[in-house]
């Protein structure tokens, strides 16, 4: 029996992404403080990256999963297609306390702001692309 979907962080993967000799995806999770299987599409919905000890781990985002009702849980393939497409329904009312209080941006605004900031702050004068030694000539020895 599956029961209603509902909101997981992904800084509660107690593993890297793992899969099984069926082919199937699955990352530990602490899910109402218990570690269980969390069966998914983790490559293209968790968006992996890399630790240091070389395994694919998935961000620190919200992830919709629902119960197998055999102590494992499935990430919503559905919700999440959905969210990808209408994320201001699943963002966590950040939006909106902003817009109350007349705040446009700023770090931690979103992923996507965050790297936009980055990129126009490494720009020269202008827009232009900056430098690729930021001015600076080699030194000759």
């Amino acid at each position: 029996m599956e029961s209603k979907p509902f909101i997981v962080a992904g800084q509660n993967a107690r593993s890297p992404i793992k899969v099984m000799p069926d082919g199937k995806q699955y990352v530990q999770m602490d899910v109402k403080g218990e570690v269980v299987p969390v069966f998914g599409d983790w490559e293209t919905y968790g968006n992996p990256v890399m630790d240091n000890n070389r395994e694919r781990i998935i961000a620190d985002e919200d992830f919709i999963i629902y119960s197998l009702g055999d102590g494992t849980y499935a990430l919503d393939v559905e919700a999440m297609e959905d969210k990808m497409v209408n994320p201001e329904q699943y963002d966590r009312g950040d939006r909106e306390a902003m817009m109350a209080s007349g705040l446009k941006g700023g770090p931690g605004e979103s992923r996507m702001g965050d790297l936009m900031e980055m990129l126009n702050s490494m720009r020269g004068q202008g827009g232009a692309p900056a430098p690729a030694n930021r001015g600076m000539r080699p030194m000759r020895r």
